[in-house]
């Protein structure tokens, strides 16, 4: 049931996208996502003052007409207490969020993502890692995981870390101890979409975005995982 997404890595997110929601939409709603993205990063990295950037991230969007259901969202610091690794929190939170009836066939998207046949799609190969800051000498990286229901609202995950350990360039896979990640959060929101809003900037946001898409931008091929 993994064919019932199309799959994008976009920017540093990994975004789900119901296919019953037409091209014309799916294309604005990833160029509102990227939009915010690069205007949230400003030359920068994501990692680095993950507060600061979240709130800009959600700035641009409410005002591309992607707004944020503030009764359903929330940033939480995270303490591990057993050794962890990134993706397996962000779909696991991915999953609390989906409604029930779609969570099977979510889940088994999520699996194919990270299956050997789409490795070299991952997410995580575009991380964005920090400098050390100051006397923390702290490696920073933050990803984001969503999924576009088919009434066109967006549930969003993302997972800020700060690790003394050096970062892989694959890190959302990697395996944290959580005595080396003292600076730990994660997001959880739903999106709702201004149609109207959307409909208006869409083209103008596709032609300034253009040139930036073959960076920033393609498209995941995704098979359902062999049990065999």
């Amino acid at each position: 049931m993994s064919n019932n997404y199309s799959v994008w890595r976009n920017g540093n997110s990994l975004v789900l996208v119901d296919k019953t929601i037409s091209e014309s939409c799916r294309l604005d709603m990833l160029n509102i996502q990227l939009a915010a993205y690069l205007a949230a990063c400003n030359g920068g990295v994501s990692g680095v003052d993950g507060d600061s950037w979240l709130k800009e991230y959600i700035r641009v969007q409410s005002g591309f007409g992607c707004t944020l259901a503030t009764l359903r969202s929330q940033t939480t610091p995270m303490v591990p207490v057993a050794a962890f690794r990134p993706w397996t929190m962000l779909c696991d939170s991915l999953l609390q969020a989906t409604p029930h009836h779609l969570r099977e066939a979510v889940a088994q998207c999520l699996e194919a993502c990270a299956s050997s046949e789409t490795c070299d799609n991952r997410i995580g190969g575009r991380c964005d890692l920090g400098e050390p800051l100051g006397d923390t000498c702290l490696n920073h990286a933050h990803a984001e995981v969503r999924l576009v229901l088919p009434d066109y609202s967006i549930i969003s995950t993302q997972l800020n870390l700060g690790s003394r350990a050096p970062l892989d360039t694959d890190w959302l896979w990697q395996s944290f101890d959580p005595p080396a990640v003292p600076a730990c959060w994660q997001f959880q929101g739903q999106y709702l979409i201004d149609s109207r809003r959307m409909n208006l900037i869409g083209p103008g946001l596709a032609k300034k975005l253009q040139a930036k898409l073959a960076l920033h931008r393609s498209e995941v091929s995704v098979q359902e995982p062999n049990h065999d």
